[in-house]
């Protein structure tokens, strides 16, 4: 052993001859014995890097010893001190992984005539295998255009080649899309003996901000340029709305001038009132004898109408609101007052608040006589068409029994005469249709006025199956003399919450007339239904008789009006029907083609 063997292995001179394995080490390595024996049994060298207690480095090295005649007679183990080689190596990959930026260094790969056809990873560091998204471990050793085939799509290759055999150095700004990399690089490469050193950084950022200041100073030049036009707009319409604003304000003075309106202007800032012409002509006073201020407006109306015209005047003006309206007395110059008519527009400023408010008064007072009038008017009509319904409904009443009276004398007439006596009988057949007639009428006159005068039975819940058969039975030779076809569907709605008399009255009138008004080209159908119509049952009566005009449909619900004479009737069925159901808060339509027929829908109000 050399001298400087001791300070990593504890030796003295009588240890010459004793195994090694008794020996104790100054070394952080313990297969030392364990390399010597397979050395020694296989002549294989063994190598390894190792560090003394105190953190110094070396390169153990244990090689076959062997004689002249080759034959292997122990082993030699050298220790050789590599510890200022790992601190320059731990410098260095400190400085290589320090760096933000991407480090690679490549050895040329050049084909048998010398061209360069690849580059192989010699060094890299972690910033350039975390940018390409691979580890150093897949890079060291491993050729670029294998690993990563895009430089050559996207020229890089290309680039480095030329500064490999030029040794010009390369400074470049590319994109880079390939490979699971989609990034802006800054590239730098220089040669370095027999191959190239390659510094990148990722600029996406800086390019993207780049791109943003463009666009920034693209939309800043087209903001200048609207602005320019913009301005010179505005100053377009500054220019018209001046002229505008002082057409506007003659027109207005004109217009105040020539209306009978009082026509006023309230600044609300300053709580000046000013007044037109039309204030003297509506209430005999000048307006520049008017006090100033609202107050002066306030003061003139009625002591009954005051509260409630300022409340709803300032309710406008406090929340908002632009349009003021409303009816109330205003005193004249002559202490007597003026049923008027006011409304006012309130204008705010730019910050929202209400400044000023236009207005005028409008002069009721002719109109309200002619109101009061009209009422007197109407309720002298209701009074006089009241004694009218009281008349009809007594006198229909009144004229009964001297019909019934008469009828029965003309019956105990009848009996006496004798058959022979054809021309008295004929007489006495006259008389009997004389008196059915007036009972007919009579009865009539008995509805409308009951009608009139909406009196009704009490409301049940009527089935509207019972009601038609009951119906069909009454004008059964109506409907067998017509060849008359009924059909009726109640499936949705089988009963009406409505008085059973005026119900039947209803239904009887539009089937009686469906079958009366049939055309004579064809038998009558007449099909009845009924179907729910949210707050109201409709029954509708459709018909394929002679139809109804539309000229015809406008009077068609008109008492005493009737449209065919070829068929006996009195004019007033379909009054009747339509007063029943107006009166009960519903309503009747007519649907109708002149040659196909009609089709009636009456609308019962469910809550009757």
């Amino acid at each position: 052993y050399t001298p400087s063997v001791l300070r990593l292995i504890n030796l003295i001179e009588a240890d010459i001859g004793r195994p090694i394995s008794h020996f104790s080490f100054n070394i952080r390595y313990e297969k030392l014995v364990e390399d010597i024996r397979y050395v020694i049994r296989t002549g294989q060298p063994r190598e390894a890097e190792i560090q003394e207690a105190d953190g110094s480095y070396y390169m153990l090295r244990v090689l076959p010893y062997i004689r002249l005649d080759h034959s292997l007679d122990g082993a030699v183990v050298t220790f050789v001190n590599i510890t200022p080689l790992k601190q320059l190596n731990n410098l260095l990959d400190g400085v290589l992984n320090g760096s933000m930026s991407g480090i690679m260094a490549f050895r040329n790969v050049r084909d048998k005539h010398g061209k360069i056809t690849d580059f192989q990873w010699i060094l890299v560091n972690d910033a350039a295998a975390r940018m390409v998204g691979r580890t150093k471990e897949e890079l060291q050793g491993g050729l670029l255009l294998e690993l990563m085939p895009g430089n050559a799509r996207e020229g890089l290759f290309e680039k480095y080649v030329k500064v490999a055999e030029t040794g010009r150095p390369l400074h470049h700004e590319h994109y880079y899309d390939g490979e699971g990399v989609n990034s802006w690089f800054e590239t730098v490469a220089v040669r370095m003996d027999e191959g190239i050193a390659v510094t990148f950084s990722d600029i996406s950022e800086k390019r993207q901000n780049q791109e943003k200041i463009i666009r920034a100073y693209q939309d800043l030049k087209r903001a200048e340029e609207n602005l320019r036009r913009l301005n010179n707009e505005l100053e377009a319409r500054v220019a018209e709305r001046t002229a505008a604003l002082s057409v506007s304000e003659e027109r207005f003075r004109l217009l105040s001038l020539a209306t009978n309106d009082a026509v006023w202007d309230w600044n609300l800032v300053t709580n000046h009132l000013w007044w037109n012409e039309g204030y003297k002509i509506m209430f005999g006073q000048q307006p520049e004898d008017t006090e100033m201020g609202i107050d002066s407006w306030a003061n003139r109306l009625h002591p009954d109408d005051r509260e409630r015209v300022m409340a709803n005047l300032h309710q406008v003006i406090d929340t908002g609101a632009s349009q003021w309206a409303d009816e109330f007395r205003f005193r004249r110059v002559d202490a007597g007052y003026a049923y008027v008519f006011g409304r006012g527009y309130v204008l705010h400023n730019e910050y929202g608040i209400p400044s000023r408010m236009l207005g005028s008064l409008v002069d009721l007072t002719n109109l309200k006589q002619v109101q009061e009038e009209l009422l007197q008017t109407n309720d002298n009509l209701v009074r006089i068409n009241n004694d009218l319904d009281n008349f009809v409904y007594t006198a229909s009443h009144d004229l009964k029994a001297p019909i019934i009276n008469l009828e029965g004398l003309v019956k105990k007439l009848a009996k006496e005469v004798q058959p022979e006596q054809g021309r008295i009988g004929f007489i006495m057949e006259l008389i009997t249709g004389t008196i059915d007639t007036f009972k007919k009428t009579i009865q009539t006159l008995t509805d409308i006025s009951r009608i009139q005068k909406n009196v009704s039975d009490d409301e049940s819940d009527v089935d509207l199956n019972e009601l038609l058969t009951d119906i069909q039975t009454s004008i059964r030779d109506m409907i067998e003399s017509n060849e008359a076809t009924v059909k009726t569907d109640f499936r949705e709605v089988s009963q009406v919450h409505f008085s059973r008399k005026n119900l039947h009255s209803i239904v009887h009138n539009l089937l009686t007339n469906a079958i009366k008004y049939r055309s004579p080209e064809r038998k009558p159908v007449v099909r009845i239904s009924t179907e729910d119509a949210g707050d109201y049952v409709a029954l509708c009566v459709k018909d394929n008789g002679l139809g109804i005009s539309a000229e015809q449909q406008k009077k068609l619900f008109t008492m005493f009006k009737r449209f065919h004479d070829h068929v006996e009737g009195s004019g007033v069925g379909l009054y009747i029907v339509k007063r029943i159901i107006e009166n009960a808060g519903g309503r009747i339509e007519v649907e109708s083609t002149v040659g196909q027929g009609s089709e009636f829908t009456v609308y019962f109000p469910k809550n009757n």
